[in-house]
This record gives C-alpha cells, sequence and structure tokens, in this order.
C-alpha cells in the first residue's frame, strides 16, 4: 500500500526520472519538421 501511495505521490508531483533521450529525440523532430513546414521558423529561442 505504501508503494502505491509513493507512486500516486510520484505521479502527481511529477517527481519521476524522465526520458531525456526521448524528450530531446521528440524535440528536434519537431524543430526539423517546423523548420521544413514553415519558411520563417527561427533557429533562435
Amino acid at each position: 500500500m505504501k508503494d502505491l501511495i509513493k507512486k500516486g505521490i510520484a505521479f502527481i508531483t511529477f517527481d519521476f526520472p524522465l526520458q531525456t533521450v526521448q524528450i530531446g529525440t521528440q524535440f528536434a523532430e519537431t524543430h526539423h519538421k517546423r523548420q521544413v513546414e514553415i519558411n520563417e521558423w527561427s533557429t533562435k529561442a
């Protein structure tokens, strides 16, 4: 029961390990797609 509560709290507070490789890959794919689709898409943040 304690494990379930800990998992619930971690889910609510986003206190869990992020999949940084997946996030980075998704960002790069989205960025590239937008550069191709939108001529004015900036490479600067």
